[in-house]
């Protein structure tokens, strides 16, 4: 792998135009914003956290053996470094609700889905419960309709 002089990895994609390309000069061009490897992870994000940008396989490892994937710790936005950084849900179940919570970033927005089963194909959003903004701290989701049993999952949206 070629490096520049500050140790960055190159070709970036410096355009943004989705395809990494050779750059003038002794120092590459981070564009933030770019994904050089094509992982829907933008190359500053993976830069920061000490990660190539260009490796192919980076979204599909687990660094911190946690059971989530780069990649999906990128969508929820928790560190891929620390195990008890990772997306968890809790869930508490009363005679006429169901109360869901979990760890929440202001830089994402959350949908409470319910399903009939934990491998179900069709996920139905639960109502009043869409693109619910973070708050970097935790979030809990009410439910009180008759439709209470089932199973529950969060869907994350950048």
């Amino acid at each position: 792998m070629e490096v520049d002089l500050d140790g960055l990895p190159r070709p970036l994609d410096g355009l943004g135009s989705g395809s990494p390309k050779p750059d003038l000069g002794a120092y590459e061009f981070l564009l933030a914003t770019a994904d050089s490897n094509g992982d829907g992870i933008p190359d500053g994000r993976t830069w920061e956290q000490g990660l190539n940008p260009i490796a192919p396989d980076l979204a599909i490892q687990d660094p911190d053996v946690d059971g989530a994937s780069t990649g999906e710790e990128w969508v929820a936005d928790t560190n891929h470094t620390e195990p008890s950084s990772v997306l968890r849900l809790g869930l508490v179940r009363e005679e006429n609700r169901v109360v869901v919570t979990f760890p929440s970033s202001a830089r994402r927005r959350y949908t409470l889905e319910s399903g009939p089963d934990p491998g179900a194909t069709v996920w139905v959003p639960v109502p009043g419960q869409i693109l619910v903004p973070g708050n970097d701290g935790m979030l809990s989701f009410a439910v009180t309709s008759a439709a209470i049993d089932g199973f529950y999952r969060i869907r994350v949206s950048l």
